[in-house]
């Protein structure tokens, strides 16, 4: 409602991914609330596509209020799992729009070159505003296959393979980021660590270095993620005032008989200090995340 994206009146689709606890202190503290703020970018008579949203989306009424701001701007809504849906496979994923596969001659799409079976969700979202823009925008499916191939976003579930901090991890060691802060974010974080200590070739310890605002909720974004994690260690973030520090997550740690917690005061001293502590030596990750901000140490000439 209030997002600089509006200096655009009439853009040729909307789309809303999916909605959680963000920002909460602009935004609201409910489901509905925060939808309805970004219902905002419902515009007049033009399409938007919804993605798939978390379990609690509908119950909480959260839809009626997208649904019905549709409406009130004679905007057509398309709906993930309703007007269009991603069926994900072992090596690809099929996307059908308005009950028809789409994609011919195959109807399939490769998986994005990105970690993450909810950025599989995400291209579905991508493909439909797509599909409603193909008679004024038609793309050959075999650009729409050669994106998905070889798109490229910096900060989320990205490998970190240059730069100065990765030159001081042994070899064997992988180092990634990812930007992603809340709730949601949290579970699809989680989920790639499920994959990867699920496949035996992938299985290797993950040790969390966390930095995050105070107005975040480190609780909601890390519980789906200890499971598997063989450390934590928090540093603080530079120029955003207080960030979490180990006392705002202690009662999760205990509850769930979290990994060890450490402190460090920033991302290369946690390395050196992870090296000494945990054998990094053998085949293991280091996963920094739970901040944005952090992307400037993290990919500085990466």
């Amino acid at each position: 409602r209030l997002d600089c994206t509006n200096v655009i009146q009439k853009p040729a689709v909307s789309i809303i991914n999916r909605i959680s606890y963000d920002h909460t202190e602009h935004l609201g503290g409910t489901l509905p609330e925060i939808s309805n703020e970004k219902s905002g970018i419902i515009k007049n008579e033009t399409p938007c596509i919804v993605g798939y949203q978390g379990p609690d989306f509908a119950s909480s009424g959260a839809m009626n209020i997208l649904r019905d701001k549709a409406a009130a701007h004679n905007a057509p809504l398309y709906c993930a799992g309703e007007d269009w849906r991603v069926i994900g496979r072992k090596d690809c994923f099929e996307f059908e729009w308005q009950g028809k596969l789409t994609g011919e001659p195959t109807g399939a799409f490769p998986h994005p070159n990105l970690e993450g079976a909810h950025q599989i969700l995400n291209a579905g979202a991508a493909l439909a505003a797509l599909k409603v823009l193909e008679d004024s925008l038609p793309v050959p499916v075999a650009a729409l296959r050669k994106g998905l191939r070889n798109i490229h976003w910096p900060g989320r579930m990205q490998r970190i393979q240059g730069g100065p901090l990765a030159g001081i991890i042994p070899s064997q060691c992988q180092f990634w980021y990812d930007g992603g802060h809340n709730d949601s974010a949290g579970e699809a974080i989680a989920d790639v660590l499920k994959h990867w200590s699920e496949d035996t070739k992938e299985r290797k310890p993950v040790h969390l270095i966390v930095g995050m605002k105070a107005d975040k909720d480190p609780c909601a974004f890390l519980t789906p993620i200890l499971p598997y994690c063989g450390s934590i260690t928090l540093v603080p973030l530079t120029g955003v005032g207080r960030y979490i520090m180990p006392g705002d997550i202690q009662n999760l740690m205990d509850r769930a008989d979290g990994p060890p917690l450490y402190e460090a005061p920033s991302i290369r001293d946690a390395i050196v200090a992870l090296s000494r502590i945990e054998d990094l030596s053998q085949s293991s990750r280091i996963l920094v995340c739970g901040s944005l901000y952090l992307a400037g140490q993290v990919l500085e000439a990466a």
